[in-house]
């Protein structure tokens, strides 16, 4: 769906002027629905959303640890190290409330054969820090694959890059957050809810493809 289409149906949901001359103006509802396609693609599983995966690459620097992130990065799917292009090494992902443990004690044991990375709003952080004695500097770089922010719509003639049978979250997603300023909670809440309750099930649909379970 187009953005006009997909804002036509809030101002719909909430009995407003889709030309935007009532309670509220296009612009409003835009960013409603943009809004909701960046939580979409924050929550939902990255196999769901192909168009917002996206590879990064970054040289080692002997000494390194922490490697910015790019400016459009929304979610972490996998970090490799890799030489001359083939498969070098994967990283095993932890939360930053690993981070002590990385260092100060045997609960892990990072090393050129088992890295490990913690991605924070500032960065991504390997353990252990690449050094020129080791074989993943060099000729070596990071391939970091993530899911990105998705373009913003702003033309009427916009479509969202998710696919098409995902376009009523951003409905959902736009009314309530309209409700929600217009001050009726209980149907913000029913739409909210809706829209967080299908992204589990959507994310169960493809675990348990991938699984069987």
């Amino acid at each position: 769906m187009q953005l006009s289409t997909i804002r036509d149906n809030v101002y719909y949901n909430i009995e407003d002027k889709t030309d935007g001359s009532g309670r509220f103006p296009n612009s409003n509802i835009n960013d409603f629905i943009n809004e909701g396609q960046r939580v979409f693609a924050t929550l939902i599983t990255s196999e769901a959303i192909p168009a917002l995966k996206e590879i990064a690459t970054a040289d080692t620097v002997d000494g390194q640890q922490s490697y910015a992130l790019p400016s459009d990065f929304v979610r972490y799917i996998n970090l490799e190290w890799k030489s001359n292009g083939v498969k070098y090494i994967s990283c095993i992902k932890l939360p930053i409330t690993e981070r002590d443990a990385l260092t100060e004690n045997t609960l892990y044991t990072p090393s050129t054969t088992q890295p490990y990375v913690i991605v924070t709003n500032d960065g991504l952080y390997l353990f252990p820090t690449p050094s020129s004695s080791d074989s993943n500097v060099g000729s070596a770089y990071l391939q970091l694959d993530y899911i990105r922010q998705p373009a913003t719509l702003s033309n009427d003639t916009d479509e969202p890059e998710i696919d098409l049978q995902y376009h009523h979250f951003l409905i959902d997603y736009a009314t309530a957050r309209a409700f929600q300023i217009m001050g009726q909670a209980e149907r913000a809440k029913i739409l909210y809810d809706k829209f967080y309750e299908n992204i589990k099930a959507i994310n169960l649909k493809f675990s348990v493809a991938e699984t069987g379970k």
